[in-house]
This record gives C-alpha cells, structure tokens and sequence, in this order.
C-alpha cells in the first residue's frame, strides 16, 4: 500500500515522502481499515516538514485523523464494511496515521461515522471542526447563551491564548485594584484579557504561589508548565533566556512542555486577610 512516511534523513532532521508499506508494518490495534479519507492540519504541516517536534517515534505515516471502512474487527462493537473515524490519541504522531490506503488503530480510538454525515464531510470538517464542536459544547454545558453578553476567545489563530490574572487583595494593596489594571492594560496594550480574582479563588484552585506565577497547558489542558518568565529580575536581562515562549512553543508543536522547568520568583501573593 501507498502511504506518506515522516522519518529522520541523514542530518536528523524530520522529513516525509511516499513509500510503499505491507499490513503488517502497521501498528497494533482491534480495526483494520481501508482509509477513505484524511485531512492536512497544521500539526500534519509541522510533522511533515520538521518544522515542528511533533513525531514523538520515527518512522511514522503522517496524518492525525481519518475516516475509514473496516476491513477486519477484533472488537464486537464493531463490523467489516461499517464506516468509523479515528482522530486525536496518538494518531500521526507516535502511531501510524491516515495518510496511507490502510490502517490499523484500537478500537477505543474509533466512532462510528454519525448518520447524516458523509465520510468526505467528516474529513472537510476534520480534527479542527471536531475540536471547534467540542468548544461549543461545552459553551452550551456551561450555560453560555447570547443574553450573557459578549465573551473572551483566545487563541483563534491556533497558537497559545493567555489571560493575565491580578489575585493580590485589592483592599489593602489598591495599587493592585481594578482601575490600576485597567490603567497598566492600557498604557502596555497588553494583546490578552487581564482580569481580576477578587475572592482569590482563582488562585487557591491554581495552587499559586507568587507574582508571577505561570501555568502553561496543552489542548488538553494538561499542566506542561510551570517554571519562570526568563531570568530577569527587578532590572530586564537584554540578553536572558525566554523561557516562558519556548516553553509555550514546544507545547503548542508537541503537547508536551521542556523536562527542565526554573520555578518563577516573586512577591508572595497578597492574601486576604493576612
């Protein structure tokens, strides 16, 4: 069978070109299917080119979703002939993926494909459209309704959103109020919502500790980072490590942040009542 295959070339760097696999090179999984249709993602873009450190084991058939027909089932749940999707998991990344004329995936990793929706709708609509549904689901879960007014969005273009979140007690520290806020917002054009934890518990759930402290998750809102800003001080290190951004971009590639993290110094949070 045909499929497009990310290895390492000769400088270690990822690189994909087509090649022609047997059913037996593919990976363990319950389903066998004849793929129908993938699609090209941005994470699909990075992994191809090595733009990005997404494949997690070499050699890997691109390709993080799909849409197939069951060609063999180990699993009761599901039939020879019946149409499923398979997207996320390890898909393309350390588990062979949709970019090849078969696949072989676990059953757990698979839905049937919904009625009302064609197997090339399903692929148009893709991981992006599944992960955009979900958002809007859970908008709804959460009570979300236009008489609520407007709402933040962060992160639309697919990089990493941020919220700046003032926890220090704004009673006996009014440096650090509301209006002030507003005033440092404006003053920096600070690119993200910057708001107020006025009972600190915000702060409490986080488990923070000083000013700043930094909390950096994947698309699974999986904690992948909590370490500092770079290596300044009171005074701008011109020449300092940026720690938090390539922190943040490695997470944004590969969903998992650096394995030496520096813990942020600060100011303690001002607690209420202490």
């Amino acid at each position: 069978m045909k499929a497009y295959l990310i290895d390492k070339d000769s400088t270690g760097k990822a690189k994909g070109g087509w090649a022609t696999l047997e059913r037996s090179q593919l990976d363990a999984g319950e389903l066998t299917l004849k793929v129908l249709y993938s699609s090209v993602n941005y994470k699909d873009a990075l992994a191809a080119t090595g733009a990005g450190k997404i494949i997690r084991r070499f050699p890997c058939v691109g390709g993080i979703d799909m849409v197939g027909e069951v060609i063999e089932s180990q699993d009761a749940k599901f039939k020879p002939g019946q149409t499923v999707i398979a997207t996320s998991f390890d898909i393309g990344v350390s588990h062979h993926g949709g970019y090849a004329q078969e696949a072989r995936v676990p059953a757990a990793w698979a839905v049937p494909l919904p009625a009302g929706l064609s197997a090339w709708e399903a692929m148009a609509l893709g991981t992006a459209g599944f992960t955009a549904g979900l958002g809007i689901v859970r908008m709804e879960a959460n009570g979300l309704t236009p008489a609520n007014g407007p709402v933040v969005v962060s992160g639309a273009t697919g990089g990493v959103g941020s919220i700046a979140i003032m926890s220090n007690d704004p009673t006996d520290y009014p440096e650090d109020g509301f209006e002030h806020m507003n005033a440092i917002a404006q003053e920096f054009d600070f690119p993200f919502p910057y708001v107020i934890d006025p009972t600190q518990q915000v702060a409490r759930a986080y488990g923070a500790i000083c000013t700043p402290d930094f909390f950096g998750f994947n698309a699974s809102l999986e904690l992948q980072y909590r370490g500092r800003f770079d290596e300044s001080r009171k005074e701008t290190a011109s020449d300092s490590t940026r720690d938090l951004f390539h922190a943040m971009k490695q997470v944004a590639e590969t969903g998992c942040g650096p394995r030496e993290q520096i813990p942020s110094i600060g100011c303690s949070i001002k607690w209420i009542g202490e």
